[in-house]
Parts: C-alpha cells; structure tokens; sequence
C-alpha cells in the first residue's frame, strides 16, 4: 500500500511538464529542475532519466515525483520533490512513507540515503520525524554555486 498513492514511471510529458513548469518559492527555487542545466537535460531526456525516475499520484493528479540511485547491493540513494503548492501543507510524511513502501517492495537494499541543502530546514525535520538521522556533510557544485548538503540515511531491516 502507497498511503493513498499512486506510483508509475515518469512519463515524457511530465518530465517536460515538471522540469518547466513547477516553480518553487523564495529559497526553495534551489530545487527548480531548470535551475540547474545538467539535471534539467538528465531530467527530460529519456535516455538519461532511463528507468530511475517514477511520479506519483494522489486524489487529485499529480503530486510529486522521485528517483532512485542504487550505490550498491545495500544502499540507494533517494532524490524526491512535492509539487510546489503542496510543499509545507502536511503532506511530505505521507508522501515520504509512500515512496519508502515503494523502494522497499521494488528494490533490494539496506538502507536509505537522502542527500539535502543544509538551509531546507522544512526537509530535514520531515526527513528526521520519518527516521533518518544525519551521517554527514559535503560541499557540493550545483547551481552555478557551491552548497552545503548533509547526508541523512535510514536502515531498514
């Protein structure tokens, strides 16, 4: 059960819709796709996307989307993102809880790694409620700057 969700592999037509379209407010436009040219193309070319990214669905369309990164037989990563007017309403717990029942009946690992801008405070107490606790810390180049990112995993046994 996805919590009410439904979870299917991202179509052409949303990854260009979402890529776009879907515009975060103040800071939070960190996380526009087109922000970044790199993850933008990754984003809307099929071939580069491959079969890692998903969108999911609830009541009312389309609610969000993720990818998944294996980085070995025990872990993956996670990179997710909630349609910009859905963010900071409640929902990120359920949708959260959604995508980890997802990964954990279609993926084989031990662990959950979530990489997040160290200034969205709104993801890390989402991401600490739903159990993950931080491990560590990097700089990284996006954006056409340098940001610091922490790394938050979650084991699942």
């Amino acid at each position: 059960d996805y919590v009410g969700f439904r979870i299917l592999s991202m179509t052409q037509e949303n990854a260009q819709m979402i890529a776009d379209q879907w515009k975060y407010e103040g800071i939070y436009s960190f996380y526009d796709i087109s922000a970044d040219p790199e993850d933008y193309q990754e984003f809307v070319t099929p071939d580069l996307r491959s079969d890692k990214y998903f969108e999911v669905y609830g009541k009312n369309g389309l609610v969000g989307f993720f990818v998944v990164e294996p980085e070995d037989h025990s872990k993956i990563e996670l990179g997710l993102g909630l349609k910009p007017e859905l963010c900071g309403k409640g929902l990120g717990k359920d949708f959260l809880c959604a995508i980890e029942n997802y990964v954990g009946t279609h993926y084989n690992f031990k662990t959950i790694v979530l990489w997040v801008a160290a200034f969205n405070k709104r993801a890390i107490r989402l991401y600490q409620k739903c159990g993950y606790i931080q491990t560590g810390e990097e700089e990284r180049q996006t954006n056409g700057a340098t940001y610091r990112f922490l790394c938050m995993k979650k084991d699942f046994v």
